[in-house]
């Protein structure tokens, strides 16, 4: 919220939730010291509700004099790309705003008014140096959720209205994973145009969705900088994690695997778990500790990711039979229903 979270460069007085100097350089000692980035969510005004009444809130003008300082004393403490600040995102989940609506036009004029103070007060081409020496924190979104069909339209028309601003394509997702019948991904697609507006409850087929606007959009932007596609939000299940206690399980651990893989395969660059601590799928216990001790103990999928990162590369091969894992590969037969990723 623009008028309650206020930064300021000087201790704050004010209630929390408050970003101050000191907490903003806490979170980069924190990032520094565990070898990670930043990727900082700045808030954007609501227009409308739920049910699109746009009478509820305002016209949607984005102040950015908060955001215009935070970037500046960003700068001015070197957290940059290279250090500790991945990039921006300029609010989330907001397919309220229906393409042709001011809102949308506002929403849109917001991110390339956002980009120009990135690149005003970081400098630098947009393109990385050929040293890969570029400090600009990059500018990402716009983090839909799983609303189709609407999201079949939405999407690619802001990637399209954002061209020359937007430098990383990011989406949620969750795989909505039930025990004991639904555990891996499907990537199998069917007609978007008929996905009710409630969670599709498929990170698989929303992924291959979601590369081919972006593939597209990369398409049209001929001699551009590509963009990039992150899955920014993803878990086993949304609702903070689900009925019972499957987020947590040692079975969804096989889900998080599969869609690790798979989505490599659909050049995802990142996906981001939700979340590290809070909820019924956190990875380390706190929430679901018995009798609410948060003892911060590793929950399964916390070694998944763990085992991921020190053992996957990032170069995706071909798995043997091809992209059903089926057939004969040098006298071995695979059986269909076996996902087998390769890095």
């Amino acid at each position: 919220d623009d008028n309650n979270n206020q930064y300021n460069n000087e201790q704050s007085t004010a209630p929390p939730p408050c970003l101050n100097a000191s907490r903003w350089d806490e979170l980069h000692e924190f990032a520094r010291a565990t070898n990670a980035q930043i990727v900082f969510g700045l808030s954007y005004p609501l227009v409308g509700d739920s049910n699109n009444n746009t009478n509820k809130y305002d016209d949607g003008h984005w102040n950015s004099s908060q955001a215009a300082a935070l970037m500046m004393y960003s700068q001015q403490s070197n957290y940059t790309r290279q250090t500790t600040l991945r990039g921006f995102e300029l609010g989330e989940e907001l397919t309220r705003y229906r393409v042709g609506t001011l809102a949308f036009e506002n929403y849109v004029k917001a991110y390339h008014k956002c980009a120009g103070l990135l690149r005003t007060i970081y400098g630098g081409a947009d393109d990385d140096n050929d040293d890969g020496s570029s400090l600009r924190p990059r500018l990402m979104g716009p983090c839909p959720g799983m609303s189709w069909p609407l999201l079949s339209t939405w999407f690619s028309a802001f990637l399209d209205a954002t061209n020359g601003a937007l430098d990383v394509a990011v989406y949620h997702s969750y795989n909505q994973i039930e025990l004991p019948d639904k555990l891996y991904v499907n990537t199998s697609v069917p007609d978007i145009s008929n996905q009710s507006t409630s969670s599709p409850g498929d990170t698989g087929w929303q992924a291959i969705a979601m590369k081919g606007f972006v593939d597209n959009a990369n398409r049209k932007n001929k001699g551009g900088t590509p963009l990039s596609l992150w899955l920014g939000e993803m878990g086993p299940h949304n609702g903070g994690g689900g009925p019972g206690e499957i987020s947590s399980s040692f079975a969804s651990s096989f889900g998080y695997m599969d869609t690790l893989g798979t989505l490599a395969r659909l050049n995802h660059q990142v996906l981001a778990r939700q979340t590290l601590v809070g909820g019924k799928y956190e990875l380390l216990r706190c929430s679901t500790g018995v009798d609410n001790i948060c003892d911060f103990e590793p929950q399964p999928d916390y070694w998944v990711a763990l085992l991921w990162s020190r053992l996957m590369g990032t170069t995706v091969l071909e798995p043997p039979g091809g992209d059903d894992a089926s057939g004969d590969n040098d006298g071995t037969t695979w059986k269909k229903d076996l996902h087998f990723h390769s890095h």
